[in-house]
């Protein structure tokens, strides 16, 4: 067994977003390998280095001296230029061990993990290899700071370099500005000109969520309201608490504190004073709701913190039927009295009357198809399947249903997700926005029609090149109405989420990092907005919630933040499915944490996620709408883990596996139906 020791340059180059990739097309994927070989193999020769293994899309490369490597590196970024797919390489000057045509050490540890702080496209250096070549007049390079490194004792000072067009991208630039002194002021006056139209058009993207907190006149918290009756009937205490907010919430100078705040004082012993002070409140709103049978009795009352006296109060005793009769008694009574003391608009007035439904079928049907939002385990498309129906029947019933028509809009993509940017789906997309539109024909204020019609255009634009004329105007109309929204519902958990798409997805359009910043920091707030969704029941905020769970690691990887993703994912765990563990997730939402440890180099935390997918029935994923073809990318990551680790056998394993599924379902438009059958008769084994 033959064994050394030396000082070598380690280069370390890596294919970046390759798991997505592989998630989405496998052959396109495997090309990127082969590319990717082939481009190392022919740049490495001319600068001495030496390849010494693949490690599942990266690459391991050997240098006798840093500049060398440099130079290598450089010209292996120039030469993927035109690939349609970005490297990150990173390298590390220090003491490794070749045994048995294998290479061993901190330094190859380090060379493997720098450069997931870079952008695609970088270069990201140690600062052993800096001090060799910061003498080198066509380099520089930008220093990141120290970064902790998994594995690695202490911090590791990191620098990168850019290449663009085979140079190095200096760190400044410098402007020559005899040049600009000569034109300035000739054209003076056609450079205001098109300022003020740069202006115009640019606003709507600056101005969002730069406006100041509102001035209000007064504000209010309606409690839950206390159930009196089994626990199955508590959804019309919530119900209607939730009612009285969205009501009260169109009064545009009364402060209405959002449920989520609320629903911490559920079922806690504190007076209405100390409530108050926590809420910053001026006036609550409390009640009770008892059902025995068909009989409905709620009590309720509208307190005055600062007069400390009840200002109006009321006992309703009706018919279960008439739940809707009596939630627009109470609104239009408190309306009023609040309108004693505060100048309330008319068209306000006007607003607060709305209604939802008067249709209680209608409106259990609705809150069926809401329910089966907060299942976590189950695929859009079966979603949509499962509660499409049950929302037409609700507009049969009720053709004026905002609420319906709006979450039909928004289940209508969910059907499309699995074939994302398909022009097949462009139909399909066309109605899902007419359903949100016509929401807000019928209720303005509709907060989830109005969140609609920014979500679903802007997923239109960036998804489908059908509609990529004129996108800039289109994204600035979106803007507009984005802008909108978070005023309108500043403290709504999906106002924020849909924020964080919006602006996830403006990069698309409008390359700019700090579009990145701004989705992460509405996700975040997601999921402090949502973190006590038990608590206020609300259907639609877990599935709010788990999309957030879901994408922050997402951003963090995106943004080079690695170690973040993978903080975020263990600092977040017990919201995921509330007991500490992965277990009741999707399949997508398992493989976007599988992804998120993988590029971070947590391969044992990869494979607990991977094995929770591995551990399910063909039946159960083809009940839950994944399919069995689920398994196929979660057995190619499973595999690309344990080469890495140098368990060939289990990889063989796992990639043979992988295509004997694939063969399988080599049939084009294998329906979920036929899976099934497929799987019963053992067509799968």
């Amino acid at each position: 067994m033959s064994e050394s020791r030396q000082l070598a340059a380690i280069v370390f180059s890596d294919i970046s977003g390759f798991t997505h990739t592989m998630e989405s097309d496998e052959n396109r994927a495997m090309a990127q390998i082969q590319k990717h070989r082939e481009i190392v193999t022919n740049v490495i020769q001319e600068f001495n280095g030496e390849m010494l293994k693949e490690m599942g899309d990266g690459v391991l490369l050997k240098f006798t001296s840093a500049i060398e490597a440099v130079r290598c590196a450089i010209q292996i970024q120039t030469h993927t230029e035109t690939e349609n797919f970005n490297l990150k390489i990173g390298i590390h000057l220090g003491d490794v061990i070749i045994k048995d045509n294998d290479i061993f050490g901190s330094g190859v540890n380090i060379a493997s993990r720098i450069h997931e702080h870079g952008s695609p496209g970088s270069i990201c250096i140690s600062n052993e290899i800096w001090l060799q070549i910061k003498n080198q007049t066509d380099i520089n390079a930008n220093s990141l700071g120290k970064k902790k490194l998994k594995g690695v004792d202490g911090e590791i000072e990191i620098y990168q370099l850019g290449v663009e067009g085979g140079q190095i991208k200096p760190a400044v630039q410098k402007q020559k500005l005899s040049i600009v002194k000569k034109i300035v002021f000739p054209v003076t006056g056609l450079i205001l000109t098109i300022l003020g139209g740069l202006f115009w058009f640019i606003y709507p993207f600056i101005s969002i969520g730069m406006s100041h907190e509102r001035d209000y006149d007064a504000s209010i918290a309606i409690l839950y309201m206390e159930n009196m009756s089994s626990e199955e009937n508590s959804y019309f205490a919530d119900g209607l608490t939730e009612e009285l907010i969205n009501r009260l919430s169109r009064i545009q100078n009364l402060k209405v504190k959002p449920r989520t705040d609320v629903a911490v004082f559920k079922n806690k012993s504190l007076s209405l004073n100390e409530i108050a002070e926590k809420l910053n409140v001026n006036y609550i709103v409390e009640g009770s709701v008892r059902i025995a049978g068909d009989d409905l009795r709620v009590n309720v009352q509208l307190f005055d913190i600062a007069q400390e006296n009840t200002v109006w109060s009321d006992s309703y005793n009706n018919k279960l039927k008439d739940i809707f009769s009596v939630q627009d008694e109470i609104a239009s009574s408190i309306v009023s009295k609040l309108n004693e003391k505060l100048t309330i608009s008319s068209s306000d007035l006007i607003a607060t009357n709305r209604k939802t439904t008067d249709n209680l079928k209608a409106y259990n049907l609705y809150s069926q198809a809401t329910l089966s939002m907060s299942e976590t385990n189950i695929d859009g498309s079966l979603l949509a399947k499962r509660t499409i129906p049950l929302l037409e029947e609700a507009i049969e019933l009720d053709s004026t249903y905002a609420d319906a028509y709006a979450l039909l809009g928004l289940i209508q993509f969910f059907s499309t997700t699995n074939k994302m940017g398909d022009s097949s789906n462009i139909s399909v997309m066309e109605e899902s926005i007419l359903n949100a539109e016509t929401s807000l024909l019928y209720d303005p204020d509709n907060e989830l029609g109005n969140a609609s019609m920014v979500f679903l255009p802007m997923m239109r634009l960036t998804q489908y090149d059908y509609y990529k004329d004129n996108k800039f105007f289109k994204a600035r109309n979106i803007a507009i109405k984005a802008d909108k929204l978070i005023n309108k519902f500043p403290d709504s958990p999906l106002s924020h989420l849909i924020m964080g798409y919006f602006y996830w997805n403006r990069n698309k359009i409008i390359k700019d990092d700090n579009n990145s910043i701004l989705a992460l920091e509405h996700m975040l707030k997601v999921i402090e907005i949502t973190k006590n969704q038990a608590l206020t029941k609300d259907p639609l905020h877990k599935p709010i919630l788990d999309q957030a769970l879901q994408d922050v690691p997402s951003i963090y990887t995106e943004i080079g933040q690695g170690e973040n993703a993978v903080k975020f994912i263990s600092n977040n765990k017990k919201y995921y499915c509330g007991d500490g563990t992965f277990e009741c997730l999707g399949v997508w939402t398992l493989n976007q944490i599988i992804t998120t440890f993988y590029q971070s180099y947590y391969y044992k935390e990869a494979l607990e996620a991977i094995n929770i997918i591995l551990a399910r029935t063909d039946e159960e994923l083809i009940n839950t709408g994944h399919g069995i073809q689920s398994k196929t990318t979660t057995l190619f990551m499973s595999g690309l883990i344990h080469m890495k680790w140098g368990e060939y056998d289990k990889a063989i394993n796992n990639f043979e596996e992988c295509l004997e599924i694939t063969k399988v379902l080599e049939r084009a438009n294998v329906t979920l139906d036929e899976e099934l059958l497929m799987h019963r008769i053992g067509l799968n084994n």
